[in-house]
């Protein structure tokens, strides 16, 4: 999947995930979801940017819902 965005401007990314299912929104919109079994215990998280991006992140977080 490629995403085309706006330079510029300030964009919200949020992932949810429970157990193995996965949905990924960008500007409120679902850009993708799938299941992936690869990491099976719960752990820590992780940022990932392409050495050609200019990234920025503001008001980062990790919420546990039970």
């Amino acid at each position: 999947m490629t995403v085309t965005l706006d330079k510029g401007y300030w964009h919200t990314m949020k992932i949810v995930q429970n157990e193995n299912h996965y949905a990924a929104y960008l500007d409120s919109k679902k850009a993708l979801e799938g299941k992936d079994t690869t990491f099976k215990n719960a752990g820590g998280v992780g940022i990932w940017t392409k050495a050609d991006a200019l990234t920025s992140f503001k008001d980062f977080k990790v919420i546990e819902e039970n």
